[in-house]
């Protein structure tokens, strides 16, 4: 060869988009940190390579931690996602403090992150690494100007205690998650093979829940209110009650959690609130005289919907106004209050009447009755219970009721079981009661032969 020719071409440019295109591939642009897609990559190959370890090698024993914040929707909603933004970047740089060539840091989306342990010790030293993340990411952070301190759940799982795959790893510690998020958060859960069994148990309860109100296993029981000077009945509270074809009845508590978690209780509480005031303007009708009934409100139920979809019960039944009543929580005033504050102001405007319902149970109580429109105290049952010996329960009782009568607002006593929490509710000029004492919770026919 005497010669030759040649073009040089630079693809460096090249390389280096391919290079970002890698990089985007697999990492989560907002944090950094590796994206679900690639850490389960990761974790297979680690799973995959101590499935080929010689019989005489040591185990690689894993530790899978899944991570969710507590809270962080409301720190979008009053702050914005600005602010939603810098809480998630820092939380991420917290937790690569922890990072070394045995831990493998992720974050899967929204406020969610998962994070590999490798060789650990013992499950002694999982929960020690556990309670120093909680105390690293619990230090106070500033946000837009505003000290914030974020608190987290944490799910854990075990590798190959628990499972051999990423995806039954990553299935457990959602498991444990989610045990530690019904614990109060703040906390950390080991995955148990119980928690399986409850999740199957939880998934076969809600779709049965999606299948009751189409099947008409809902009925509404009332429990009688009566005026505490003549024991007249003045009004019921409704109370929904499921009866599932095996499993016979299913107690509220069991399913009513479950209405909230998946949104199901807005057709449920919608179909309780159209049946009650139809009930209560039959009962008008064949006995000539009002009778109250007072509905639970969920939080959900708090939309742009809510006032419209009373007017509409209230009109397709023709029961007055006046007799309707009501029941929130405390829960539902603490979030988005001036919304709430509408709501309710043209909830009254209506006739209708409001009631906060198992009061003195929240932080800030007092407040709500001076800010909030409101018409009825429900006093908790909780400081009903101890009457009248309990010295304590007997003040805080005689407090409450001091300040309806300031706010001009009737009182109604919760879970009143003997004449002699009667008698002693009836001396401190509370005016309604409601309990065994009365009555239990009746069928709408039972609750027709109380009335007559």
């Amino acid at each position: 060869i005497v010669n030759y020719i040649g073009t040089i071409v630079d693809i460096s440019k090249r390389k280096n988009a391919e290079k970002t295109l890698q990089h985007l591939a697999d990492y989560d642009p907002l944090t950094n940190l590796p994206n679900r897609r690639f850490f389960k990559e990761r974790v297979d190959s680690i799973i995959e390579l101590d499935k080929q370890r010689k019989p005489t090698e040591p185990i690689n024993k894993i530790a899978l931690l899944f991570l969710d914040l507590d809270s962080f929707k409301y720190i979008n909603d009053s702050l914005g996602h600005s602010a939603g933004d810098k809480v998630l970047k820092v939380i991420a740089s917290r937790l690569l403090e922890h990072q070394n060539d045995n831990i493998i840091v992720s974050r899967l989306g929204g406020d969610e992150f998962v994070i590999l342990l490798q060789n650990i010790v013992s499950e002694h030293a999982v929960k020690q690494f556990c309670n120093g993340l909680m105390q690293s990411i619990e230090k106070p952070m500033d946000i837009l100007g505003r000290s914030i301190i974020i608190t987290h759940s944490l799910g854990v799982t075990l590798y190959p205690k628990d499972g051999d795959t990423t995806n039954i790893l990553l299935k457990n510690a959602d498991a444990a998650l989610h045990k530690a998020k019904e614990s109060g958060r703040n906390n950390v859960q080991f995955f148990t093979a119980n928690l399986n069994r409850d999740a199957m148990k939880k998934l076969s309860l809600e779709n049965d829940l999606r299948r009751a109100l189409k099947r008409n296993q809902f009925e509404v029981y009332y429990q009688p209110q009566v005026d505490l000077n003549n024991k007249q009945v003045i009004g019921c509270e409704a109370l929904i009650r499921w009866h599932h074809p095996t499993k016979g009845f299913v107690s509220p508590i069991d399913f009513i959690p479950l209405a909230e978690e998946t949104g199901l209780i807005n057709d449920i509480g919608e179909w309780v609130l159209f049946e009650a005031c139809q009930q209560a303007a039959n009962w008008r009708n064949e006995y000539g005289r009002a009778i109250d009934m007072a509905i639970n409100l969920s939080a959900r139920q708090f939309d742009d919907m809510l006032v419209a979809t009373v007017i509409k019960a209230l009109k397709q039944s023709k029961l007055p106004s006046h007799c309707l009543t009501l029941e929130i929580t405390e829960s539902i005033l603490v979030h988005n209050p001036e919304d709430v504050i509408h709501t309710l102001t043209q909830l009254r405007q209506l006739g209708i009447k409001i009631a906060l319902d198992d009061f003195g149970t929240g932080f800030s109580s007092l407040s709500y009755l001076k800010r909030f429109p409101l018409d009825k105290l429900k006093i908790d049952r909780a400081f009903v219970k101890g009457l009248p010996n309990d010295s304590d329960d007997s003040a805080i009782i005689a407090s409450v009721l001091a300040v309806a009568e300031h706010f001009n607002l009737t009182t109604i006593a919760e879970g009143i079981e003997n004449p002699e929490q009667d008698i002693f509710l009836k001396e401190l000029s509370c005016s309604q009661g409601q309990g065994y004492f009365y009555d239990k919770p009746l069928t709408a026919h039972d609750m027709s032969q109380r009335l007559k």
